[in-house]
């Protein structure tokens, strides 16, 4: 498959040769394992690692995730919190410089339409040189902040559905009464319009640049 053989050569000849790394075997499944997961956190996944018969310190894995990100494979986001305590509480997110590499390597069955929709919002995002951060509250997300822009932007595939675009708006309000930001837009696959204030947006619109 290409996709595999992309993906073993870029491990093979940018991180295992150029880090040295001498198990290349456990750098596979620290990736599988973020791959398949879109928060994570180091600590719990040292203690999934050696549950899978890896003795491995978290100290290893922050080098390996450091090393991902050095090649541009993998990119960290932190929660976005003025406090640091706060950023250190909350999981990180993860995204991939190609979605292939989640939709034919992650052991997830069904086409996850949304997790691809961010991944391709978020390298557009790093494309355009954007400070990047997600945002948590009680029981609402955001997927993007832009604190350089006081910018808020939420990413759902279907919101046909008015419990699924009520969810995806009602977070957006709470982020911008959070923040004091009024920029605030929605990204779907296909619908277009305005709603409180908000835009909605089809991804091929966001991607030519237009928002």
């Amino acid at each position: 498959m290409l996709v595999r053989d992309y993906f073993n050569t870029i491990i093979a000849l940018d991180v295992v040769e150029r880090y040295g790394i001498r198990n290349p075997e456990e750098l596979r499944a620290f990736i599988r394992l973020l791959l398949n997961s879109e928060y994570f956190s180091l600590s719990k996944l040292e203690r999934t690692m050696r549950s899978l018969g890896y003795s491995i310190s978290k100290a290893t894995l922050s080098n390996y995730l450091r090393y991902l990100q050095e090649c541009y494979f993998a990119f960290p986001v932190e929660v976005y919190s003025p406090k640091v305590k706060l950023k250190l509480q909350h999981p990180k997110k993860v995204y991939f410089v190609d979605s292939s590499f989640i939709t034919f390597l992650s052991v997830k069955f069904s086409e996850n339409f949304g997790r691809l929709m961010k991944n391709t919002v978020f390298i557009e995002l790093l494309r355009r040189e954007k400070e990047v951060n997600y945002v948590l509250g009680d029981n609402w997300e955001v997927s993007f902040v832009l604190p350089d822009e006081e910018t808020l932007i939420q990413v759902s595939y279907d919101v046909s559905n008015p419990e699924t675009i009520e969810r995806e708006l009602k977070a957006l309000k709470k982020a911008k009464k959070l923040f004091h930001w009024e920029k605030a837009v929605l990204i779907t696959w296909d619908t277009e319009k305005k709603v409180d204030g908000i835009e909605i947006v089809p991804l091929w619109r966001f991607l030519l640049g237009d928002y």
